[in-house]
């Protein structure tokens, strides 16, 4: 296995015993440092000569995860019995594409899976979705107010998870 499926790995195998929360707290600023190494060496791996033709592309598949994923969100929220302010909460809270992605596209990169330019568009699309996700989360309450109107097609007639239904009552 490679360096990051190997520690991949012996991270699984740690999380599935019960000294997980002790190791995860010691390792906490371990894992901060070692992180911080990680995106410096990702951002000057990056040739910026080829970002600029990308910003267009990025912008549109940014747009698309910071609207495609709180809907995908607050749809599976209703249909599980949530209101729908509960749903549109939960759905930007995952309104962006994760550090994870980054990891995954430079591992691409290192085996020879995907090209440079395919790995700077997946950085511009996170640190656009990653900041953009960061004010919608700050003003998350206001952007409800203003589109609570819209969003009924993603509660059911009775939320029965948040108003004391059947359901509610089985999972007490």
């Amino acid at each position: 296995f490679s360096k990051e499926v190997g520690a991949f790995l012996a991270g699984v195998s740690i999380a599935s015993t019960p000294y997980r929360e002790q190791v995860a707290a010691r390792l906490v600023s371990l894992r901060d440092f070692l992180l911080l190494f990680f995106f410096i060496e990702l951002g000057a791996s990056l040739d910026m000569s080829t970002l600029g033709s990308q910003v267009g592309a990025a912008v549109v598949f940014s747009l698309f995860v910071l609207r495609g994923n709180p809907v995908i969100v607050m749809g599976i929220m209703g249909y599980m019995g949530y209101r729908k302010r509960t749903g549109f909460l939960a759905g930007l809270t995952v309104a962006q594409i994760s550090e994870f992605s980054l990891i995954l596209a430079a591992l691409g990169l290192n085996l020879g899976h995907l090209q440079q330019e395919t790995v700077g568009l997946i950085t511009l699309v996170g640190l656009i979705t990653i900041s953009a996700s960061t004010y919608l989360i700050l003003y998350s309450h206001q952007i409800y107010e203003r589109l609570a109107p819209w969003l009924s097609a993603f509660e059911r007639k009775v939320p029965h998870r948040e108003a004391g239904g059947p359901a509610s009552d089985e999972a007490n």
